[in-house]
């Protein structure tokens, strides 16, 4: 996986001058709003999210890396501004979830942390159908529709 990331991030870093497009490339910050997040060309990394990587009508769409102020971070496909296809959500504590997003939300995506991992369907963001494994590799349990069985 750690190799996936390094081709990936050498891929936005060296093609981004070779297709050339004005969307290419560029960094955005989130702003909290009464109506939402917004991005803008302008911000501070302490304060907002800052986005790099591919943008259209002044939202995320294609390939790029979303930096939180607390160190965490998302690298991966979005379209029309929200997470969506593959990627892989970072924490500094070392917790990360790794596959599908959909809608800005986890869809189909494995849970790593110190401890172990959950594998399996996330629905509407909440743990939904997968199984959970400890650090060693050994089955701990299952989650159905939800519920942790």
């Amino acid at each position: 996986v750690r190799h996936l990331i390094i081709i990936f991030i050498s891929l936005l870093h060296f093609t981004s001058p070779l297709f050339g497009s004005s969307h290419k490339g560029e960094i955005l910050y989130g702003w909290e709003t009464s109506s939402g997040v917004q991005l803008r060309k302008f911000g501070d990394n302490d304060i907002h999210p800052q986005y790099k990587g591919d943008a259209e009508n002044g939202k995320p769409n294609g390939l790029g890396i979303m930096t939180y102020p607390d160190g965490s971070k998302y690298l991966g496909e979005y379209k029309d501004g929200k997470k969506h296809g593959q990627g892989t959500f970072t924490f500094p504590s070392g917790f990360k979830y790794v596959g599908e997003f959909k809608d800005g939300k986890m869809w189909n995506v494995t849970k790593h942390n110190k401890d172990g991992k959950y594998v399996g369907e996330f629905k509407d963001g909440e743990i939904w159908n997968g199984i959970v494994y400890d650090k060693n590799g050994n089955f701990i349990g299952k989650w159905v529709n939800g519920v942790k069985q």
